[in-house]
């Protein structure tokens, strides 16, 4: 033990990626495996916020190397200017996975961060074996074992495909020399609906994990400004969630980031949803994980909580809450015709009716052609001054009396809604 190396795992993006680590995403042509890939790259080149399970972390800037195989460089960047990737992310086009003296020689220079390979199938041209034989595997394997040994460490993405039938392609020595692999898939649109997820969102499945996340199902879901959330799959009524260590790291992680105070591990013990004191050395074991990933990280006690003895070791989340967005949900089935120009709020129903507006001055005549009800114009012109008339709008905030529903039983019509508010 004393021989390996001790020295620690550092996240590209906490709780997610990383490095030194291989990964592998494989998926169905055209499920969006290069989107996802190039709006991490973006996320790193730039230094962005990533919102990981409902919290905004925090995203150091770094070097990106993106070797391409499998697409024309001039459609390559248009996909990266499209979202606005930023201008320091590296391309090699015309990559082969045989080079590996060479790729040590660019990694040696550029110390980059993030190395995306896409495709393994496009950047295996010179390899004498086919994908179904074991030694088609060699160059991963040397990637990976030799990751931050013979180059300086970092996170490699291997993008991979799969058969016709959606199954993972080649050897499963190509599985076994990565630390991890993703399987991406589109999300139906019925899953769409049940699940209330946003339109451009696909399921990925840990399927294998040197860091002990196997079955783990996260949502990527692209947001406007082309970048990502991530975060677990929504439970429904029929979600049956198994207490496994990683699923209740994940529920202390939400605890941490639903009350955001300092945290220690008696006070998680103690807390109805995750405690209990058969559950004490999973908490410890969780939190250290989290501190680990970045997720979370030690703090000060709190001032009334400080005293003479040594204190307790304090937790709390990182980063920040993901701010609400408007939903529009709310809005979206109001009849056009509700409330317009020209038209009472409230039909039937005036104003004088109920003690709002005072008839006093307003005099009709019966010798006049004025229908009954209306405004005289004959009336002796003292009595209404249109000079002294107050022209400001009577607003009704409160719901007006005795007045029935509109015909067509719209329900926003009562509610004296301006429409050019909106």
């Amino acid at each position: 033990m004393d021989e390996l190396d001790a020295t620690g795992f550092e996240y590209l993006i906490p709780g997610l990626l990383p490095k030194p680590w291989t990964l592998l995403v494989h998926a169905d042509g055209g499920t969006g495996k290069t989107a996802m890939c190039q709006t991490i790259a973006k996320h790193i080149n730039r230094g962005l916020p990533f919102n990981m399970h409902g919290g905004l972390v925090h995203v150091p800037a770094g070097r990106v190397l993106w070797l391409n195989g499998d697409q024309n460089e001039r459609i390559l960047r248009r996909q990266f200017k499209m979202i606005d990737a930023g201008s320091g992310i590296k391309v090699m086009g015309e990559w082969d996975m045989s080079w590996y003296r060479r790729f040590c020689k660019y990694q040696k220079a550029g110390k980059y961060d993030l190395v995306v390979i896409d495709s393994l199938d496009g950047c295996n041209d010179s390899n004498p074996y086919e994908e179904n034989r074991r030694e088609f595997a060699l160059p991963i394997k040397r990637l990976a074992r030799r990751n931050g040994v013979d180059f300086p460490a970092c996170s490699i993405i291997i993008i991979h495909h799969n058969t016709k039938e959606g199954k993972f392609r080649g050897t499963s020595a190509i599985r076994a020399a990565v630390d991890e692999t993703w399987n991406m898939r589109k999300v139906s649109l019925d899953e769409l609906m049940s699940l209330s997820l946003p339109i451009n969102t696909r399921m990925v499945t840990v399927e294998k994990s040197r860091d002990d996340r196997e079955g783990q199902q996260m949502v990527f879901s692209l947001l406007p400004d082309y970048t990502y959330k991530i975060g677990p799959v929504p439970e429904t009524e029929t979600t049956v969630k198994f207490d496994t260590p990683n699923q209740h790291t994940l529920d202390v992680l939400a605890v941490l980031r639903a009350d955001r105070k300092a945290w220690t591990v008696a006070e998680l013990v103690e807390h109805d949803e995750v405690g209990g004191e058969h559950r004490k050395r999973a908490i410890r074991y969780g939190l250290q994980r989290l501190e680990q990933q970045a997720l979370v990280e030690r703090c000060d006690p709190p001032v009334e909580k400080k005293h003479g003895r040594k204190p307790p070791v304090y937790y709390r989340a990182t980063g920040t809450n993901v701010p609400a967005g408007f939903r529009k949900g709310e809005v979206r089935n109001i009849h056009r015709n509700s409330v317009s120009t020209g038209e009472r709020a409230v039909p039937d129903c005036h104003l004088a009716d109920n003690g709002i507006l005072s008839t006093d001055g307003f005099v009709n005549s019966s010798d006049s052609s004025t229908p009954a009800g209306a405004c005289s114009k004959e009336q002796d012109l003292k009595a209404v001054d249109k000079r002294a008339v107050d022209k400001t709008p009577i607003v009704n905030e409160s719901a007006v009396p005795d007045c029935p529903q509109a015909d067509d039983g719209d329900p926003w019509v009562n509610k004296q809604i301006d429409q050019n508010a909106w």
